[in-house]
């Protein structure tokens, strides 16, 4: 029989089918991509779409994900959250290994009621997505948000 822990692992490898809809490029180095996907939540297809950005060429690339246009994502609990969250995560590693930017932020924010037990996941996911080449830094901006950033280490 297979343990708990299995059946998470493996769920956390299976994301959703996504695709790259915009790939632009500036002249002064920055970039704007973005993938998208679709989900079925409480019988209504969604859109999820994670942009890419550096806006200045300065390398530093900000990652933002909303669903439906709706950032801030309240009350989604159990296999959508999961399945959003593991299709995000694909895509971050999709794009580090395609751009090898030198530093990638995102920002989890914590929704008011919401526990430690959030903040507590996505520290450990990203721990465990670290990409080889980078290092993590999480940070505590806020009281209601933090700060993942991983910066490619210099030879």
């Amino acid at each position: 029989m297979n343990t708990f822990k299995y059946y998470i692992s493996e769920l956390f490898d299976r994301p959703l089918p996504y695709k790259k809809i915009s790939n632009l490029k500036y002249p002064d180095g920055g970039m704007f991509i973005q993938y998208e996907f679709a989900i079925e939540i409480d019988g209504i297809t969604k859109k999820v779409r994670t942009s890419f950005s550096d806006n200045d060429g300065s390398g530093e690339v900000i990652v933002d994900f909303d669903v439906d246009d709706e950032f801030l994502i309240t009350g989604l609990a159990g296999a959508a959250a999961i399945k959003i969250f593991t299709t995000v995560t694909a895509q971050i590693k999709d794009f580090i290994n395609s751009e090898q930017p030198d530093k990638i932020s995102f920002t989890a924010i914590k929704t008011t009621g919401e526990g430690p037990s959030r903040a507590k996941l996505y520290n450990r996911m990203t721990k465990r997505m670290t990409p080889k080449g980078y290092v993590l830094d999480i940070r505590q901006a806020h009281p209601e948000y933090s700060e993942y950033t991983y910066t490619k280490v210099q030879k």
